[in-house]
């Protein structure tokens, strides 16, 4: 349990680190895309801990809300890299 705690608190702080660099650079689709990935990757957890048994089905749609959970990361750090986050000198 003490685990999934610090597995937690790691990436809302990743995730509320990187809407603070988003809204910094005036990115507001980047921030909802950092704030979704991490609502997403919640219930994908919440989705895990329940008990499905070997339901194929279940675990096609946890798989699904980590892609999406994923893509979100990806796109966002994509806007940003795009608009000079890796030129700038201090963010």
């Amino acid at each position: 349990m003490v685990f999934i705690i610090f597995m937690v608190l790691g990436y809302l702080g990743f995730c509320g680190s990187m809407v603070r660099v988003s809204a910094r650079m005036k990115k507001p689709v980047a921030v909802v895309l950092y704030v979704l990935s991490f609502f997403l990757l919640m219930g994908m957890g919440y989705l895990g801990s329940r008990e499905f048994g070997n339901d194929p089905t279940m675990n096609w749609v946890e798989e699904g809300i980590n892609i999406c959970a994923q893509l979100c990361i990806l796109a966002a750090t994509w806007i940003l890299h795009k608009n000079g986050l890796a030129e700038r000198e201090s963010i």
